[in-house]
């Protein structure tokens, strides 16, 4: 965008490292190199360097001197090595871009020379396992090729170049990152605290009135209210259907095993708004081990649940081994139906404890809360219905506390889905809620010496680079080694602590193991205390900061990494001797293969159709003049590509038709079009057609720069194509229908013609997702204009999405189409019926040839 003339942007791919060693901007453009990593064959990757830096810039087959003498072309296969030679010695790597320390996650893939001595050799018949050790290959250009080969001089590299962790963002970065840590630690912290508080206060008051704060019945709404504590069986409040309901002093217990509803039915009626409590304990059970409320049912017995007219609404618990649960789930003519989230929440139930359910109900919306945590928000797809409201278990044991029913109050505003009291994972039990607080606490306390070790660090190593005196260096140096043993001992207490949780959780028969990790990370602690209170030597190694990181390679063992090459402070020089031969305006190929390729995308066809193959081989230019004078223009111009887009786009042989008349003389004197006497139609690019569907809709993002789009979140992405992630191995499904570009060369776009692209246009949910708002774009444009009427909307939806004006056939068949659209029983009545239409007319001209077509 900013014109960076070619000569340059080539010298940056090739060589930024030596040339802009600290200019980020300009490293990143050594990516080019960079790509062609490849982790097993160190051979492989050179040969694939050799190939597509000669087939891009040079227009020479180099690849195939590897073996033997240019078959066609005046290269001995010494040739091939030199031109190796250039590239011997670097490596790619990641560095940090400002404000991010995971280079996984955004850096800049750069290049470097990691082996400055690693020799070339001639590899005879290009076996890689059958090197001629008896002479090493020097780097030099192709002989028959003019200006001779540049002086190689190596280049002294900045410190910040080959220690990249003293580039000032670096140590930025990590202490940003460090106070982001502490805020959330303390965040996190300051909610377990509200938690516990929460808790004990439920404790504390021994009421089953937990969740929100209790409000009397609303006696104005004329329903009961109970409170039952089932000091005895009332036969006239309670029904029981199935089980073994026996009361024990101050509790009932359901003591029937198997997987069968067992159920206490409310005879009096219940509020249809309601808040109801109900304090449980699971012993056990076969498979299930489930409880809960159930209301709105059907008269008759619930253990035989499957009639046609019976219908039953239900919140439960359950604590089955495979995934305990809470679930708001429905019965509908005998069909049961388990909906997905909101409706059903995972959650730590265990047999043995006590807890609380707590469900209020208003019309469809349904809050559930589990030992006054709220858990479940969500509304129910079963309209209501009178029935009764009742207590059940299935395939369990259990013993029910206390039930409590009264009206809900309409001052009560219930939750909703998105509700933030809703996230995070709750703390059901004061003592559970006592060990997440001590792990808290300690992972607070993790964070802030993390923070201080890394201050620490810090003013250590600036105290070195700065050639600070010996006792200044020393006293950091030593802050330092303690700030980071102090780091180790709060993280050992957070290990501790974790410890401790995990036995709180962990069931009686597996404690014992559990209770061994307490023991061992107790051990650990210990260490690190004693680590602390030891002396700091003077040699004691202090960690650096990464500022970069090198690719590992497994070139010696495909099962380990290879060791770590030393960033040097001097590069070879190499690649920046190549790239001043390259870009030399005596070069006679390059400013030609440049013009040949961007002429190829403006037109379609090449001037010379061999893109990658100027020699002997190759196909002669079919105007040969014309390409030798843009060539010589193009470097006149300082080899400025907006330059070289403007005359061509500006000409008259880029502005002429793309048709001619069926009688035209010139289709039968020249039917390939050779001599340019039309345009050539040509298919947009993959990542064209995709942006082009989110800019009609005005939702193409334009943001530049940044990590790209990992596979998994294209389909929702809004950014320009060319961003998302692509490999060998991942694809994007729309981009490659459309011929999408190879991941290791791309020298000329397939333009194939399948019958998947019209079905990938027809079905795509990109395309059935930017029809309608593209439609409204285009209604919203004529109603400013006071023209929005069915055949206005035709001929703007042509010049709109095809850039072209109807034939009055054209605007006849659509109107008609989109009358008989409008009749259609999915488009509705009124304005939405016209909106119906107009995104069907839209997604029929998505759907058309020319919307893919550079006519």
């Amino acid at each position: 965008n900013r014109d960076l003339p070619y000569d340059e942007m080539l010298r940056q791919m090739l060589a930024a490292d030596e040339l802009y060693p600290n200019d980020l901007d300009k490293l990143r453009a050594t990516g080019f190199l960079a790509r062609n990593f490849f982790l097993f064959n160190r051979h492989q990757w050179m040969d694939e360097v050799v190939e597509h830096v000669s087939k891009g810039f040079l227009g020479l087959t180099m690849n195939c001197v590897r073996c033997h003498d240019h078959k066609y072309d005046p290269f001995p296969q010494i040739t091939y090595y030199q031109l190796r030679a250039f590239f011997e010695p670097y490596h790619a790597r990641l560095d940090m871009v400002p404000g991010e320390t995971n280079l996984e996650r955004n850096g800049i893939p750069r290049v470097f020379d990691a082996w400055p001595d690693e020799p070339t050799y001639r590899f005879i018949r290009g076996d890689e396992k059958n090197p001629d050790q008896s002479r090493k290959i020097e780097p030099r250009t192709p002989e028959v090729l003019t200006p001779a080969t540049p002086e190689i001089r190596p280049v002294d590299l900045p410190a910040e170049a080959w220690q990249p962790q003293r580039r000032q963002w670096v140590i930025e970065a990590y202490l940003a990152e460090a106070r982001q840590k502490v805020q959330a630690a303390e965040k996190h912290l300051a909610a377990v605290q509200q938690t516990v508080a929460r808790l004990r206060e439920i404790a504390q008051s021994q009421s089953s009135s937990v969740g929100p704060t209790s409000t009397s019945p609303d006696s104005t709404l004329g329903a009961l209210s109970i409170i039952e504590d089932f000091a005895t069986i009332d036969a006239g409040r309670w029904e029981r259907f199935g089980g073994e309901w026996r009361q024990h002093g101050d509790r009932i217990e359901q003591t029937l095993d198997g997987g069968q509803r067992s159920v206490l039915r409310l005879r009096q009626p219940a509020p249809r708004d309601f808040d109801a409590t109900l304090r449980f304990t699971l012993l056990g059970g076969s498979q299930w081990r489930s409880i809960g409320i159930g209301f709105d049912v059907a008269v008759g017995d619930p253990t035989k649940d499957t009639a046609a007219d019976y219908h039953e609404q239900i919140v439960y618990a359950s604590a089955y081994a495979g995934g305990p649960k809470i679930h708001a789930a429905y019965n509908s003519a005998g069909q049961w139906h388990y909906p997905p989230a909101p409706a059903v929440r995972m959650l730590p139930i265990q047999v043995n404890r006590e807890y609380t359910l707590r469900v209020q109900v208003r019309d469809r919306w349904i809050n559930a809360y589990l030992n006054g945590i709220p858990v479940i928000a969500c509304q129910t797809p079963l309209p209501r219905r009178d029935g009764h409201l009742q207590i059940f278990t299935f395939d369990a044991l259990a013993i029910v506390h206390e039930f409590r029913l009264s009206p809900l109050p309409s001052s009560v505003e219930l939750l909703r889905p998105d509700s933030p009291t809703l996230q995070g994972e709750p703390v059901l039990h004061l003592d559970d809620a006592l060990a997440e607080l001590a792990v808290a606490e300690a992972a607070a306390g993790v964070a802030q010496a993390d923070l201080t070790a890394i201050e620490h660090r810090a003013k250590a190593w600036q105290a070195i680079w700065s050639q600070a005196s010996q006792d200044e260096q020393r006293s950091a140096h030593t802050a330092a080694i303690r700030a980071i043993r102090a780091s180790a001992v709060a993280r050992a207490n957070h290990n501790l602590a974790v410890a401790k949780r995990q036995v709180q959780r962990t069931s009686p028969d597996k404690r014992a193991e559990a209770e061994k990790a307490v023991q061992a990370a107790q051990d650990a602690l210990s260490q690190a205390q004693a680590a602390l209170n030891a002396e700091v030597k003077p040699d004691e190694k202090l960690e650096e900061f990464v500022g970069a990181r090198w690719t590992p390679t497994r070139f010696r063992n495909s099962n380990a990494d290879d060791p770590v090459p030393t960033f040097h402070s001097q590069s070879t020089g190499r690649r920046s001797a190549l790239a001043r031969w390259i870009t030399d305006p005596n070069n006679p190929l390059p400013a030609r293969v440049a013009v040949n390729h961007i002429w190829n995308r403006h037109f379609g066809s090449p001037l010379v159709p061999t893109v990658f193959d100027f020699g002997r081989k190759g196909q002669r230019p079919t105007h040969p003049e014309l390409l030798d004078w843009l060539a010589r223009e193009f470097i006149d111009s300082g080899w400025s590509m907006k330059h070289l887009h403007r005359q061509i786009v500006l000409s008259a042989t880029y502005r002429m038709a793309s048709s001619g008349g069926p009688t035209e003389p010139n289709r039968t004197i020249d039917p390939d079009n050779t001599f340019l006497w039309r345009r050539t139609p040509i298919r947009l690019e993959s990542q064209v057609v995709r942006d082009s569907l989110l800019a009609l809709a005005d939702w193409l993002d334009p943001k530049m720069g940044g990590p790209s789009i990992p596979s998994a979140e294209q389909a929702d992405s809004k950014r320009r194509s060319v961003y998302f992630f692509h490999s060998n191995n991942e694809r994007n499904l729309f981009l490659t229908m459309f011929d999408e570009a190879l991941v290791t060369d791309c020298y000329r776009r397939e333009q194939s013609i399948v019958p998947q692209q019209a079905l990938a246009m027809t079905n795509s949910r990109l395309v059935l997702d930017v029809s309608g708002p593209i439609a409204e774009r285009i209604t919203k444009f004529l109603q400013k204009r006071q023209a929005d009427n069915d055949e206005d909307f035709v001929r703007e939806a042509f010049l709109y999405v095809l850039a072209d004006s109807p034939t009055e056939a054209e605007c006849r068949d659509c109107l008609q189409s989109m009358a008989e659209w409008r009749r259609l029983p999915e488009a509705g009545a009124g304005p939405a019926a016209t909106q119906f239409a107009r995104s069907q007319l839209v997604w029929v001209l998505l759907n058309h040839n020319d919307f893919i077509t550079v006519r």
